[in-house]
C-alpha cells in the first residue's frame, strides 16, 4: 500500500472563473458560485482511483493513514478470530482422539449392528409409509365419488 494524504472532496469540484477575478472580489470577472464540470484531468484522476479501489490494476493502492490503520485492525481482528476458531478445532480433535482410542473393536461392531438394524427399521417404515399413502389416495377417490353421489341425489 501507498499511504497518501487525506483528500478533501471539495477539490473536485472547480469553479468558474473569468480572466483577471480574484475569488470573493464581486466584481463582474469574479467566481462564480455555481460548480463547473471538473477538467479532463481531474476526471482521468478520479478514474484511475476508481480503478485502484475496486481492484483492477495491478499496482500499488493509494490510501490514507485512517483508512490503512482500519484496514490493518480489520485484518488484524480476523486473524485473531481465525487463531480462536483454530485453537476451539485443534481440542475438539484432541477430545475425537481420545475417544477414538477408547473405542473398542466390539463397540465398533455394536455400532455397526445398530446402524444395520436401523436401516431394516426406515426400510419397514418407508414401505409402511406408501402403503399408507396409497390408502390415503383410494380414501380420497372414495369420498370424491361419494359427493358426486351426493349431488346426484
Amino acid at each position: 500500500f501507498v499511504v497518501v494524504p487525506n483528500s478533501d472532496p471539495d477539490e473536485f469540484v472547480v469553479g468558474r472563473r473569468d480572466v483577471g477575478a480574484t475569488p470573493g472580489s464581486g466584481s463582474p470577472g469574479s467566481w462564480d458560485s455555481g460548480p463547473q464540470c471538473p477538467s479532463l484531468d481531474e476526471v482521468a484522476r478520479v478514474e484511475k482511483i476508481m480503478a485502484l479501489a475496486s481492484g483492477q490494476t495491478d499496482q500499488d493502492h493509494p490510501v490514507c493513514g485512517d483508512c490503512l490503520q482500519a484496514v490493518v485492525l480489520e485484518v488484524q481482528r480476523q486473524v485473531d478470530e481465525a487463531q480462536e476458531e483454530h485453537r476451539r478445532y485443534q481440542e475438539a480433535h484432541a477430545r475425537l482422539e481420545e475417544q477414538l482410542q477408547a473405542f473398542s473393536h466390539e463397540d465398533a461392531e455394536q455400532v455397526e449392528a445398530d446402524i444395520a438394524e436401523m436401516e431394516a427399521e426406515e426400510r419397514r417404515l418407508l414401505e409402511q409409509l406408501r402403503g399408507f399413502d396409497r390408502e390415503e389416495a383410494e380414501l380420497q377417490e372414495d369420498l370424491e365419488r361419494c359427493r358426486r353421489q351426493e349431488e346426484a341425489l
